[in-house]
């Protein structure tokens, strides 16, 4: 259940997305020289915009069944595909709204901090131009700004990474606890506290599993595509776009679901 589920999902999603990008002709050709020429809608069309609902609506199923499968496995039950299915019913709307409002929170708490580091860097880069344009040489002092300026923007990024190792877990107690985005962020604060470095080494050693399996599967269809690359088949290049992304989502949503539901499991317990 926890591997068929996201295939079926994730292949009917590709499915869709390929037949929704042919009916609008929102599609890529592959030239003989390789070159991939876009046109505007299929940078900025209704079909971008239908294949990001699709997928994010996907994700969302797929973390509430899987986080309900963990829970059973836990509890020593054994989930079949039709009873991991009906794990998707209770509560399903309002898990979905409470999960997207949390990825809404994340998602301007990063621009807001991308925001500040690009107007900070922009700052930095026309102070020094400045500086060049006048003297044509920067000065100790100013070189000591520029190196803290990088080193300010380095501890943003390195912080704001960490921080969200403490809030990884809201989703999963989203799902299992029935609570709202920011009881669910509250929630997992408290349940990581004291296994920061715990939760450091675990997504570090899990990435590396991670990008393993994401260059294995990038070779498998890099031979797919160096095969058909003379092909200006808008059929073609979409299936093996939709095969490619559908590849990828089956084997890495489950590895990042189990990872966050066994961690957030774990801080459970302790």
């Amino acid at each position: 259940a926890y591997f068929l589920i996201p295939m079926v999902l994730f292949l009917a999603v590709g499915v869709l997305d390929a037949i929704v990008s042919l009916m609008l002709g929102e599609s890529s050709v592959n030239d003989p020289f390789g070159e991939i020429a876009y046109n505007l809608a299929s940078i900025a069309g209704p079909g971008v915009f239908v294949s990001l609902l699709l997928n994010i609506f996907a994700g969302f199923a797929v973390q509430i069944v899987g986080t309900r499968i963990t829970i059973a496995s836990v509890q020593g039950k054994k989930i079949s595909f039709k009873e991991g299915l009906r794990l998707l019913k209770p509560q399903f709307w309002s898990t979905v709204c409470h999960l997207f409002l949390f990825n809404v929170l994340i998602f301007l708490a990063v621009a807001v901090v991308v925001s500040l580091l690009t107007l900070i860097s922009l700052v930095g880069i026309i102070a020094s131009f400045s500086s060049l344009l006048e003297t044509s040489a920067l000065t100790a002092g100013q070189v000591i700004t520029i190196v803290l300026f990088v080193l300010l923007i380095i501890a943003v990024s390195i912080a704001c990474a960490l921080l969200y190792l403490r809030i990884a877990l809201a989703p999963s107690a989203i799902v299992a606890e029935g609570i709202g985005p920011i009881a669910a962020i509250k929630r997992s604060w408290n349940l990581t506290k004291g296994s920061f470095w715990y939760l450091v080494g675990t997504v570090v050693v899990v990435s590396i599993i991670v990008t393993t399996v994401m260059t294995m599967i990038s070779l498998i269809f890099g031979f797919i595509v160096f095969f058909t690359i003379f092909t200006s088949s808008a059929v073609t290049t979409i299936i093996s776009s939709m095969a490619f992304s559908v590849g990828v989502s089956i084997v890495l949503t489950p590895m990042e679901c189990v990872l966050l539901n066994l961690l957030y499991v774990n801080m459970r317990f302790k």
